[in-house]
């Protein structure tokens, strides 16, 4: 499975804030069925990229070309989703010093996370947002990936 970090993270997060991601989103993207993987077996390889991964297959707005053609209209200045999760990842990848294409699981990326709290949670949050939600939830996050 093939995984932006971001993306990783915002599972984390919602699950550990108890959201249910099992249904599909309206956008028809596939993160509910990455999520039921993860749960199914949180021991699998997941590789780490900086590019539209599993989640996007499906989406509405993702392009013949493989981009994404949403914009991220509720900040200040509005800026093309692609843009945003390409330079977020890049952050994240040079933050957590591992490059596109490292292999992990759920659990291992989940620890390294947790390891960086203090970086991580300003940088994942999205504006208007609270960074004390971000971080509760990440925290809990361990209890329903570890289960098993």
């Amino acid at each position: 499975m093939k995984l932006r970090l971001h993306h990783l993270i915002d599972i984390f997060k919602n699950l550990g804030n108890g959201h249910d991601l099992s249904k599909p989103h309206p956008y028809g993207h596939s993160q509910h069925l990455v999520v039921q993987r993860i749960l199914d077996d949180p021991k699998q390889e997941i590789e780490l990229v900086c590019e539209n991964d599993d989640i996007c297959k499906n989406c509405r707005h993702l392009n013949k070309d493989n981009s994404c053609s949403d914009v991220l209209s509720q900040l200040e200045q509005p800026v093309s989703k692609q843009k945003y999760n390409d330079d977020l990842d890049k952050a994240l990848f040079k933050m957590l010093k591992i490059k596109p294409g490292h292999m992990t699981t759920a659990g291992e990326f989940l620890q390294i996370i947790l390891a960086h709290m203090p970086k991580i949670v300003p940088l994942v949050t999205h504006p208007e947002r609270d960074e004390k939600y971000t971080e509760a939830g990440l925290l809990r996050a361990g209890k329903i990936i570890n289960k098993n």
